[in-house]
C-alpha cells in the first residue's frame, strides 16, 4: 500500500507542475488560466462554441466562464452567433482581433507543447495518454460504484 500511496503523491506533483506551468504562461499573458482555456475552446472551435461546453469540458464554473466572456467581448475578441441547434443559446466565436491575441498566446505556447512531445517521442507520448486514460477510467469506475 505504501508503494501506490508514493506513486499517488508523484501522480499529483507531476499534475500541478503541468498546471502550474500553465497558470504561469496565463500569469505572464495578463490572464488566469481559467481566462486561457476559455481562449482556446473558442479558438479551436472555428464553428463557434457554447459557454456551457467550455464550462463543461474545462471544468470551469459558469460563473467564471461568463466573467471571462463578458472581458473578452469588452475588448473587441467575441462574436455571438445565433446558436441554429437552438435559439435560446448563442455561439461563441473569434473576431478578427480576437484571432491575432488569440494566436499571440496560444501560438508559441502550442509550439512549446509540441517541441516538448517531440522530445519525448511518439511511443512516450502514446503511452502516456494511454496510462492517463486508463487511470481516468478505473477512478470514474471507483467513483461510481462500478464493478471492474
Amino acid at each position: 500500500m505504501q508503494e501506490f500511496q508514493l506513486l499517488l503523491q508523484e501522480s499529483y506533483r507531476s499534475w500541478n507542475d503541468i498546471h502550474q506551468l500553465y497558470c504561469r504562461w496565463a500569469r505572464e499573458h495578463g490572464m488566469t488560466h481559467h481566462a486561457l482555456f476559455t481562449l482556446y475552446a473558442i479558438y479551436v472551435s472555428p464553428e463557434g462554441c457554447r459557454p456551457s461546453s467550455i464550462s463543461e469540458e474545462w471544468s470551469i464554473p459558469k460563473q467564471t466562464v461568463s466573467s471571462i466572456l463578458k472581458v473578452f467581448d469588452q475588448k473587441g475578441y467575441l462574436l455571438q452567433l445565433p446558436d441554429p441547434g437552438d435559439r435560446r443559446n448563442k455561439r461563441l466565436a473569434l473576431t478578427a482581433e480576437g484571432l491575432r491575441y488569440a494566436g499571440q498566446v496560444l501560438l508559441p505556447l502550442r509550439q512549446m507543447e509540441m517541441t516538448a512531445l517531440k522530445r519525448m517521442g511518439a511511443p512516450a507520448c502514446r503511452a502516456m495518454n494511454q496510462y492517463n486514460d486508463q487511470f481516468c477510467r478505473l477512478l470514474r469506475q471507483e467513483m461510481e460504484g462500478t464493478p471492474v
